[in-house]
């Protein structure tokens, strides 16, 4: 899972405790949406109508009592020329313009079209399709870095070391992904230059370096480090990763580490050691960085790990109910806001949030089959990332998805 509680998982065994939460699960109706295209290329075209149906905004229709009517129409010299128009036929507030194209490439043109539209029609914060996920693929017993877009296309093997690589992590600008690369006596946190394709170390200390979050200006990164017999965060800043320091200091178990979107306040997972040598349920805590104070998210003792912070400032993560994983939300501000928004049929695990706040993508594990889904956390619709797509290759397990920044 993002941000895996790795150093809890390869030590010590989780215990299970049951419980029961009664949440209400948020049902709402997308628009609809009636396109229509004139003049454009055939791949273009079919690749509108299939954003628009992925991208989780819109329910595509034919009808013409749609919420919305949107045109598409070749304007030349490169240009798309667009119309948004009401139930009344009105073209809606800034619903009329071109859209330059000449500049992108395959399925890109048909990405930055359709997120256009979703900017128009609902805010420039709910863009989607001009982002990708990355993830841990397990193919023959190796696992191994992939990206994909945001609908499971255009899919790039990003490792190659034929061991065990996880927990993938973005840069805010897109332009780095970090992840940890198992050998036989480290776990080193290493770095891929997606612009020039290449790959540095970032951490290599004696034991464990997992878990890396970027901060939001890009600058440092926490992650989690055991080179001093205790498994710790600390902070590396990317200028002089020499200058490192711990954020932690005891004897607890701390790992995943995200950052909430000022950069002031960071959530991860802590479990402590107990006289007789147990672990406690790992739980979520909150650090605020200047005052140098951490506490506990929840009151209760509930095993929740995974965490993941939106821009719209909501926490996801994995929480254990019974004996099954569940995916849930929450305002940090207000705990008692927890809403469950997966569960049943398996393991629900790893979410991590899209660039439009609404969306989660995580892995399920049904059985020994592990595959990625995307939850719309305001319908609660749920629905997988089919691979393979025509030509990639089958994954065992599809697992530590991250899903990146718009590009």
């Amino acid at each position: 899972m993002k941000k895996l509680f790795i150093a809890f998982l390869l030590v010590f065994a989780i215990s299970i405790s049951a419980q029961e939460d009664i949440v209400a699960q948020i049902k709402k109706q997308n628009p609809t949406i009636k396109v229509s295209t004139v003049s454009l290329a055939a791949n273009v075209q079919s690749g509108i109508l299939s954003n628009i149906r992925k991208c989780g905004w819109f329910t595509l229709t034919d009808k013409a009592t749609a919420n919305y009517h949107v045109t598409f129409s070749n304007a030349g010299q490169g240009k798309v020329a667009v119309a948004i128009k009401d139930t009344s036929g009105a073209v809606i507030p800034k619903g009329q313009y071109t859209h330059d194209i000449s500049t992108l490439k395959n399925n890109w043109v048909q990405h930055r079209v359709v997120d256009e539209v979703i900017g128009r029609i609902y805010r420039p914060e709910s863009k989607i399709c001009s982002s990708r996920i990355a993830f841990s693929g397990s193919r023959r017993g190796a696992k191994e870095i992939y990206t994909i877009d945001f609908d499971g296309s255009n899919l790039k093997h990003e490792t190659n070391y034929r061991s065990i690589t996880v927990e993938p992590a973005w840069s805010p600008d897109n332009r780095y992904l970090s992840y940890t690369v198992y050998g036989r006596q480290n776990a080193n946190l290493i770095q891929k230059d997606l612009f020039t394709n290449k790959h540095r170390i970032l951490s290599s200390f004696r034991g464990l370096n997992s878990g890396a979050a970027f901060h939001p200006k890009g600058d440092k990164i926490m992650l989690t480090l055991s080179k001093d017999n205790n498994v710790d965060l600390f902070i590396l800043p990317l200028g002089n990763i020499k200058a490192g320091y711990p954020v932690t200091r005891n004897t607890n178990i701390e790992s995943s580490p995200v950052w909430a979107p000022d950069g002031r306040r960071v959530a991860y997972v802590s479990a402590s050691m107990r006289s007789n040598g147990k672990i406690s349920s790992p739980r979520l805590h909150l650090l605020d960085m200047a005052q140098k104070r951490a506490w506990p998210l929840f009151r209760d003792a509930s095993e929740r790990v995974s965490p993941d912070w939106s821009k719209g400032n909501l926490l996801a993560y994995s929480k254990r109910m019974g004996r099954e994983y569940v995916i849930a939300i929450c305002d940090p501000s207000n705990p008692a806001s927890e809403k469950l928004i997966a569960s049943g049929g398996g393991n629900w695990e790893a979410p991590s949030w899209a660039p439009d706040g609404r969306h989660l993508v995580c892995s399920f594990t049904q059985g020994s089959r592990t595959m990625l889904y995307v939850i719309d956390t305001i319908t609660g619709s749920k629905k997988p990332i089919r691979l393979p797509l025509k030509g990639q290759p089958y994954f065992d397990k599809m697992t530590l998805p991250a899903w990146s920044n718009l590009y």
